[in-house]
């Protein structure tokens, strides 16, 4: 399985089955049953975090650098910080 797949599952759910996410929101933990079903999770909600996290970080830097952009634009087109003669 890609992480791709691993991301739809918990998102979507694959194979005509619920999504992780909905099954732990609905349920908790106790939707996974035998102790090899949970550390088989576990093991997959690690990952899950890891993208979140790296998901969060890309979503900051996409918002500083279009405010920077915007911000330096903005700047240019005011009359204040436009050069006196």
């Amino acid at each position: 399985m890609t992480v791709a797949d691993l991301w739809r599952e918990y998102i979507d759910g694959i194979g005509g089955r619920p999504s992780v996410r909905s099954l732990y929101e609905a349920k908790g933990h106790t939707w996974v049953g035998l102790d090899s079903e949970r550390k088989h999770y576990a093991r997959r909600r690690i990952i899950i975090k890891k993208i979140k996290a790296l998901a969060k970080e890309h979503a900051v830097r996409v918002v500083d650098v279009a405010r920077g952009s915007t911000r330096s634009s903005a700047l240019r087109a005011s009359p204040s910080t436009s050069s006196r003669t």
